[in-house]
């Protein structure tokens, strides 16, 4: 049985929120702001990876995509409405020696509430194991290059636009991905969405 798991075919699966038009539209212009004033330290998250995560699975056996995707429909009502609130403040993890760069969203009891019946769901399948980390809803703006040996936070660094904090932005789908690593970097195919 453990040998067979260990030959099985293997994805990297997570599930995530996807985000309106609008939204990326803003998360463009906080990005370019952001590169602008750290000219060739940052790469830049392409347009296909503006999403919030909401659970990463890991490598799973592909056998286990359906399961993951039966118990997403189960866990999500397809119709069910999201809001998301972006907060005004540029996120830099670590604070002293920034690697990223993201959006944070305001934890509303909507959003943990979903993250949460999510995790429960496939952790109760046995196709999760929850992070202890504590979950942290944000989407990621730009990595620092591995070659921005020096690179230090902008200040001041620069904030969100209007357009994205003004109004809360309706979430338009929890998605299950499977991301394929490239020397490019990462692809993401959607393998079942649920619509909001």
């Amino acid at each position: 049985m453990g040998k067979e798991r260990l030959k099985s075919p293997r994805a990297r699966l997570f599930v995530a929120l996807e985000l309106p038009r609008e939204a990326h539209t803003s998360l463009h212009e906080w990005q370019h702001d952001l590169d602008g004033r750290c000219p060739g330290d940052l790469r830049l998250v392409p347009d296909t990876a503006l999403h919030v995560t909401l659970a990463f699975l890991g490598y799973r056996a592909e056998r286990d995509i359906p399961a993951i995707a039966e118990v997403l429909k189960r866990s999500v009502p397809e119709g069910t409405e999201l809001a998301l609130r972006f907060l005004e403040l540029l996120q830099v993890k670590p604070a002293g020696r920034p690697k990223l760069y993201a959006a944070a969203l305001d934890e509303s009891p909507e959003l943990i509430g979903l993250r949460a019946t999510l995790a429960a769901a496939l952790s109760d399948a046995d196709l999760f194991e929850d992070e202890r980390r504590t979950f942290w809803p944000h989407v990621t703006l730009a990595r620092v290059k591995r070659a921005a040996a020096h690179h230090r936070a902008p200040n001041p660094a620069p904030g969100a636009p209007a357009s994205l904090t003004t109004h809360p932005h309706r979430a338009t789908a929890v998605t299950l991905f499977r991301s394929h690593l490239e020397p490019s970097g990462a692809r993401y195919e959607p393998l079942e969405r649920i619509a909001l």
